[in-house]
């Protein structure tokens, strides 16, 4: 129906494009023309399915190609994506590179030792910063140098023979270089063979110990030193490792080099042994050892030995344990001194002991007798010296009493003097026997109010004086614990004292106080106005019958301030006196 529509529609066209209706007719009469066209019209259906067919070859080539396009797409993103990735892990990986090679390079830079890298010809190809920092390496660089020039040539054969003989091991050994400014340096070499396929290397560490074999130098020295103190100390020495072998033997302990020599590394059994003794002092001496490691301290004992000569020695010795920080036993130190003349002393003091008691009841009976003596004595001063004194001063009265009146004056004083010294001889004796008696007084301490105490006494004492306008001062609340009768006396005295010495004055004043001194308890003091006294001779003050002035100035016996020295000592005190002459006096006292 298709062609027949397009056979039709050839005709029409034909027609349209023919000016001549004839012969257009005529053609159409006619067969030829008709199969013509039925050829142009099989033609056209011909090439219109061919061109169709090809067109749906391109439709299908076309879709086949935009899907191997967006393959192709697809694949090259993926591939871009793979190629971004490996180019981010190349980066990564080369910073990390580069961050590791930074890092070793800064460890090689900072480390104390130097390192060297040179090929099979020792020529250096690398050399860390301290190379010049150490050996002050005057050339910039010694990259592609040969070690020749700048080892000597003994320190070249020596490092070529230890290369050669420990190929592909490491090797050490030491040498010494001097820098550029001549100071003579030691090394530690440490080579390390590095064997590549194409050629091999050695890395060389070089590590300066200079200021190590220095030190240890220092070291040696110091211990020859100490070793050689150790060796002439006048006491045996003794140094024992953990197992009771001994280390170290100085030559108060055994004089004999070779004897010395030979105990070394033995124990005291195997000496015992090897000397032929018993093994009873080395079962003591591991006993004591032992004992001195549980304790932790230092164990002392006494042994007791026989010389050459078969004479007896003793010998203090001490063990001294050695911790090491993880606190196991380093060494133990035996000391051991001769006390052999101390323990004869001793026994000569026990044997004078022995003998000590008797001595002791000798000598006590001795004392109780003079004592007895002494009381003696004192009832008889007491009784038999007062009687002819009180006879004295009554006969002299009565003479004075019976007969005045017929007596010239000059008389009269006589007898007037004679009357006073035999009083001054009945206080003398008095005061004698008080201060004797003082040492026999039994001490009953108690606490006692001194102000109050030194008032009343004052009052006292003021009564009989013959100047009733003396100024006392006293300061409050004073406080001493003493024994209160003996703290009569003494007071008594000094009060009496100041009061004596300070009625010449115009206006005598009196003070009575205490003193804080450093480190010290409670001082007191008494301080007067009066007449002073000369210090330079106050060490003679404290004396029985010492005076300091005139018995016609200031009548006394020269007994009291002995006496108040006396009592201080009973209470484990002390006194003082300071003065200038006419500038008052003043006693400092402590009890």
């Amino acid at each position: 129906m298709l062609k027949v529509e397009t056979h039709r529609l050839l005709k029409r066209q034909f027609a349209n494009h023919c000016n001549d209706k004839d012969l257009f007719g005529e053609l159409m009469q006619n067969s030829y023309f008709e199969s013509f066209l039925l050829s142009i019209n099989k033609a056209y259906f011909e090439y219109d399915d061919e061109k169709n067919l090809l067109e749906n070859i391109v439709k299908e080539n076309q879709t086949e190609l935009f899907k191997v396009n967006h393959e192709l797409v697809e694949l090259n993103q993926k591939l871009e994506s793979r190629v971004a990735e490996k180019t981010a892990d190349l980066q990564l990986a080369f910073l990390q590179l580069e961050e590791k090679e930074k890092r070793i390079r800064s460890i090689i830079e900072n480390i104390a030792e130097i390192i060297l890298i040179v090929d099979e010809k020792l020529k250096v190809k690398f050399v860390s910063e301290n190379f010049y920092k150490t050996i002050k390496y005057s050339d910039n660089t010694i990259i592609n140098k040969n070690l020749s020039d700048f080892f000597t040539t003994n320190q070249l054969a020596q490092f070529k023979k230890v290369i050669e003989s420990r190929k592909g091991k490491s090797a050490f050994f030491q040498f010494t270089f001097p820098n550029s400014e001549n100071d003579v340096l030691t090394f530690e070499a440490n080579v390390n063979a590095i064997d590549d396929v194409n050629q091999s290397e050695y890395v060389i560490t070089l590590r300066d110990v200079t200021e190590v074999r220095k030190i240890q130098h220092e070291i040696k020295r110091q211990k020859e030193f100490y070793e050689n103190i150790l060796a002439d100390i006048p006491a045996d020495l003794a140094i024992f490792d953990s197992d009771h072998r001994y280390v170290f033997l100085n030559n108060k302990a055994i004089a004999d080099p070779e004897l010395r020599a030979l105990i070394m590394g033995k124990t005291d059994f195997e000496y015992a042994q090897l000397r032929g003794r018993s093994a009873n002092l080395p079962s003591l001496r591991q006993k004591l050892f032992s004992q001195a490691i549980i304790e932790k301290k230092t164990i002392p004992f006494e042994e007791k030995i026989t010389d050459k000569e078969g004479n007896p020695k003793y010998i203090l010795r001490h063990f001294t344990p050695i911790f090491n920080a993880k606190n196991e036993l380093e060494n133990m130190i035996g000391l051991g001194i001769d006390i052999t003349d101390r323990r004869i002393a001793e026994q000569k003091v026990a044997h004078l002991n022995e003998n000590l008691e008797e001595i002791v009841l000798k000598r006590t009976n001795q004392l109780e007798l003079a004592i007895k003596e002494l009381d003696a004595f004192s009832y008889s001063v007491s009784h038999d010296l007062r009687s002819p004194l009180r006879a004295v001063d009554g006969w002299s009265l009565a003479l004075l009493e019976d007969f005045g009146e017929s007596l010239d004056p000059q008389a009269i004083e006589y007898i007037t003097r004679v009357r006073t010294e035999s009083q001054r001889m009945a206080m003398l004796i008095d005061d004698l026997l008080n201060l004797s008696k003082i040492g026999k007084v039994q001490l009953k301490i108690k606490q006692i109010d001194f102000t109050q105490f030194c008032q009343k006494i004052f009052l006292r004492e003021l009564e009989t004086s013959p100047r009733q306008d003396i100024d006392l001062k006293i300061e409050d609340g004073l406080c001493l614990s003493a024994d209160e009768n003996l703290l009569d006396i003494m007071m008594t005295n000094l009060i009496t004292n100041a009061i004596k010495f300070s009625s010449k004055v115009a206006k005598p004043q009196i003070e009575i106080g205490s003193l804080k001194a450093e480190n010290e308890s409670n001082m007191f003091y008494i301080r007067d106005n009066g007449a002073g006294f000369n210090s330079e001779i106050s060490s003679k003050l404290f004396g029985a019958f010492q005076r300091m002035h005139k018995q016609s100035d200031f009548p006394g016996t020269g007994i009291g301030l002995a006496t108040v020295k006396r009592i201080i000592e009973l209470h484990s005190g002390q006194i003082w006196a300071e003065s200038q002459i006419n500038e008052g006096a003043l006693f400092k006292f402590k009890m």
